[in-house]
Order: C-alpha cells, then structure tokens, then sequence
C-alpha cells in the first residue's frame, strides 16, 4: 500500500484497502478463537502494532483520504479498518491485563515469546494510539462525512460510525493550553486541536440532523 499513497494510485489503494480490511477483520476472529489460532494471531499483531517498526497503515490511509478523490465504498472500508483495528487493540489489552500479564518480568530472555507479546498488547498506550493515528490525521473529518450520509449507509457502516463517536465522547484530548492561538506546540497538542475542531464540526452535522439522535 505504501507505494499506491506515494504515487497516488487511488484505484489500486482501493482495492489494496479492501484487502487490509479483510485482514484485520481475520485477525480479531483469530484472536477469539481456539489457542493455535490466538498464537497466529499474537505474532500478526506483533508485527502490525507492537513491533519497533510496525507495519500498521491506519494512520497513513486516513491522512490520505480525501473525498473528492475516493469513493464512498473506500471510505466505507476504512471506517471498518478503524471499528476492527481500535476493538482489536482493546479487546487485547484488557484480556491480558485481565490474565495479569504486567505482574511479570521479561529480564533476562533473550528471544521474543508469546508472553512478550502478551505483554506488548496489555502494555499498549491505547489512547496515544487513538490520538496519532486516528485523530491526528482526520479520522473525526472521514466519520463525519459518513454521518452525513447515515440515511443511504448500511447498518453495520452506521453501527462503525456510532461507535466510533462514542468512543471518541469518553476519550481525553490532551491540550494543555488552549487560548486564541496559544497552543501546546508539542506534536500531541496539535493533533488534540485539530480533533477539537473537527469535534465541534461533528456536533454541528449531529444538529442538523436531528434523526441520528433517535
């Protein structure tokens, strides 16, 4: 995918999306399954979320989207990426802080193991995640649009879109300071603002729609 963003091959990365979509999709199934296909999953999420160098693409397949240049089908699409990817991550960090896996201590193995990434996954900074890769480059702009058009979405699209504002209503943007144009400078603070704005772009399409608060 990273070449169709770079050359800015908006068919192919559609089709390369639904792919990644089916992916994750197959990997959450796998991560409640029997013990073989959690552990084929461990070492999938490993490589996609908790390594040094994760292969993870939401980030940069939201910060690309742009309405005028993809169809509805592809932002349909990108929001069950974000839905499965975010229930994934959650799933897995409660499950094993639930198994008391920060209890441990990995000193002294040398390899990675299935407790190690057991340990990533409970470790995993949820939120910073949330903020970096899903608010900080216009995940609150791509539901948005999707709310506007809840009347033609299909249930599950508008079950994503739902959840996706639900969540975001309970999460803490991290602003230390906003007054006029005074604003935390750090990398954080900006993306905490511009999820503000695009917040209050959202309520302002909730108020106009009144139906999608039934």
């Amino acid at each position: 995918m990273p070449q169709y963003i770079s050359k800015k091959l908006p068919s192919l990365l559609t089709q390369a999306v639904s792919l990644y979509k089916e992916m994750v999709n197959l990997v959450l199934v796998m991560s409640c399954s029997g013990k073989e296909d959690e552990m084929t999953s461990l070492t999938i999420r490993e490589n996609v979320f908790y390594a040094n160098e994760p292969c993870d693409m939401l980030a940069k397949l939201i910060s690309c989207w742009k309405g005028s240049t993809f169809s509805k089908q592809h932002l349909v699409d990108l929001a069950e990426i974000c839905h499965v990817t975010l229930k994934l991550l959650d799933l897995s960090k409660r499950r094993y802080t639930e198994e008391g896996i920060l209890t441990n201590d990995r000193k002294g193995r040398k390899k990675i193991s299935q407790y190690d990434i057991k340990l990533d996954a409970a470790e995993f900074n949820l939120s910073k995640y949330i903020r970096s890769s899903v608010l900080a480059g216009g995940g609150i702009k791509a539901f948005t649009q999707l709310l506007r058009e809840y009347k033609s979405n299909s249930q599950e699209t508008n079950h994503h879109v739902v959840s996706f504002f639900t969540r975001l209503c309970k999460f803490k943007l991290d602003v230390t300071k906003v007054s006029g144009e005074k604003v935390d400078s750090s990398e954080g603070g900006r993306a905490a603002l511009e999820a503000q704005k695009d917040k209050e772009e959202y309520v302002q399409a909730s108020e106009a729609s009144p139906e999608t608060r039934e």
